[in-house]
């Protein structure tokens, strides 16, 4: 099953530490930031029916919008983006990454988008 995307507001503000989600069955939720004071998390849809949450918590599904902007803000996201281009630098220098780009080297061309859609796959597990 996939992951979803959920927001949600404690009100009020649980005090640094404390949990906003107290239990669950099934695989981890994920931390994907908060932004304009609303923590994103990834659930596993078959994990949804055993939450159990904090008191006073406003919770649900994100909407798509607010998925948009949780991309740009996200530290999850932008780690996959980094680990994508560390894995790409590791193998070839910029160099060598400008020269095998002018010369649309096929080895160069196959790897990246072979590393670019192994992060894209991770992003989209995760809900996005």
């Amino acid at each position: 099953m996939a992951n979803i995307i959920h927001t949600y507001v404690a009100t009020p503000r649980p005090l640094p530490g404390m949990a906003a989600i107290l239990e669950w069955e099934g695989p981890a939720i994920e931390d994907l930031g908060e932004v304009e004071g609303r923590r994103f998390v990834s659930v596993a849809e078959e994990s949804l029916p055993s939450l159990k949450l904090a008191e006073g918590l406003s919770f649900r599904q994100a909407t798509a919008e607010e998925i948009i902007v949780l991309k740009q803000h996200s530290p999850v996201i932008r780690q996959i983006d980094l680990e994508t281009a560390a894995s790409i630098r590791a193998r070839y220098a910029i160099e060598e990454e400008f020269k095998a780009i002018r010369t649309e080297d096929a080895d160069y061309l196959n790897f990246v988008e072979k590393t670019v859609a192994q992060g894209r796959a991770r992003k989209a597990a995760l809900g996005f």
